[in-house]
């Protein structure tokens, strides 16, 4: 299970790392690959998400970002600021970090031998970023799948591009109190109006975390797009 550590909330020190390093897995067979970007969320390490994702069983190449900003043990993507109704960001701060995090994408689909574009899934401030790419950057990635994450309402696009983008499937937990499900439940629901091709799945009684069920949701998901759809 992953959760957000947000333990260290008294001790954030920004100390910005000179270049958005990433850590990533071995292609399967060693040739062209699917590319899985996973972000991690405030206060944790490439190593989580990449190990979240690798406990899948869709043969991909999972690459795993670093946040360019130490926060505790591990890092930031973007200032965050808590209040009794959750987490919050500036908008300004999540599109920066969203627009960085696009160029990664792009520079891993023209230079590793990847097999049609990247698909984008983080958890928590790495969900956040999910959602900012995949409106803000919708050319790059093949889907998302944002899991607890949130968009600052100023970030809302104002429609949708031709054919929906690409495919949004939002995990989120209905018991969330860092970021409450209630927001990107209206999300959701005004992507999904402007024409966006965005769904959300939630999980009954779960809080700021990856349950089992919802890591098993994000695997069928990703193995959905990597394995092509038997002949009729």
């Amino acid at each position: 299970m992953i959760v957000a550590l947000l333990g260290a909330l008294g001790c954030r020190t920004p100390a910005p790392v000179s270049e958005l390093i990433s850590v990533q897995s071995a292609a399967p067979g060693g040739g062209a690959a699917v590319v899985v970007v996973a972000v991690h969320g405030l206060g944790d390490v490439p190593g989580s998400l990449l190990d979240l994702v690798r406990g899948c069983t869709a043969r991909v190449r999972v690459v795993a970002p670093r946040g360019p900003i130490r926060h505790g043990e591990g890092f930031s993507w973007f200032e965050t600021q808590f209040s009794e109704e959750g987490a919050s960001a500036s908008g300004a701060d999540v599109a920066a970090a969203s627009d960085r995090l696009a160029v990664l994408i792009d520079g891993i689909a023209q230079q590793r031998n990847t097999v049609g574009k990247p698909i984008l899934t983080g958890f928590s401030q790495g969900g956040m970023l999910s959602f900012a790419v995949a409106v803000r950057h919708p050319e790059s990635i093949a889907a998302a799948f944002p899991l607890a994450g949130a968009l600052p309402t100023d970030l809302l696009p104002t429609a949708a591009p031709s054919g929906g983008g690409p495919p949004i499937r939002a995990l989120h937990g209905d018991a969330d109190p860092v970021l409450p499900i209630a927001p990107t439940r209206a999300l959701v629901r005004q992507l999904d109006a402007q024409g966006w091709d965005a769904t959300l799945r939630v999980f009954a009684g779960t809080e700021h975390a990856v349950p089992p069920a919802m890591h098993a949701q994000l695997c069928a998901s990703i193995s959905a797009l990597v394995t092509p759809s038997p002949s009729p």
